[in-house]
């Protein structure tokens, strides 16, 4: 009952676009009812109550965003790791529940969950101008989200080279861990 809950409001909070729930948490929990600080930066060397406070309604939104992802990743893998023939034989040798679970099957669930946090990194620092739109904080974004009518000096296109190469940049350690965590693998 507890897994189908999760996994419904899962679903549902992931199938509802970004900048949507950000506006509705920004709405609801800042101004509405104020339960979480209004967003607003200021520098860490300034005073670091009010950075912390300031960037907390983001960091949360991020997070409860991201999650839903992450949550519906790890138990699909791990779902499909735990009827794989080597857990039935670590199983038939013996081993006990926790051992089969968290040794053998975590190890080898979590590399679409590695794989997926590779590239929400890249997806975060490629797509921070929502981010930075809605709760009003200078970043990465601020210099590529200029007005459309401005001309760009020849050769200017803004940040095009980077948000395309940020990807692959960022996932690529990310398969080089992979043989850390699931001994099985072996980098070419």
């Amino acid at each position: 009952m507890g897994d189908r809950a999760l996994m419904t409001s899962t679903l549902v909070l992931s199938s509802v676009p970004y900048y949507i729930v950000a506006l509705l948490i920004s709405l609801y929990f800042t101004i509405i009812y104020p339960i979480l600080p209004r967003s607003g930066y200021t520098p860490l060397t300034e005073n670091p109550g009010k950075w912390f406070a300031g960037l907390l309604t983001p960091w949360l939104v991020l997070g409860i965003y991201s999650c839903t992802q992450y949550a519906r990743f790890s138990r699909g893998s791990m779902v499909e790791t735990l009827s794989e023939d080597f857990i039935r034989t670590a199983r038939a040798k013996g081993l006990s529940d926790r051992v089969v679970t968290y040794k053998h099957a975590l190890r080898s669930g979590l590399i679409p969950v590695v794989t997926i946090f590779g590239l929400d990194i890249a997806g975060s620092l490629a797509g921070a101008i929502f981010t930075e739109r809605i709760f009003d904080l200078p970043g990465i974004g601020k210099p590529g989200d200029r007005q459309p009518q401005q001309l760009r000096p020849a050769g200017d296109h803004g940040h095009s080279p980077d948000r395309c190469g940020v990807p692959g940049r960022l996932e690529l350690p990310c398969r080089h861990r992979y043989s850390l965590i699931d001994p099985r693998v072996r980098l070419a």
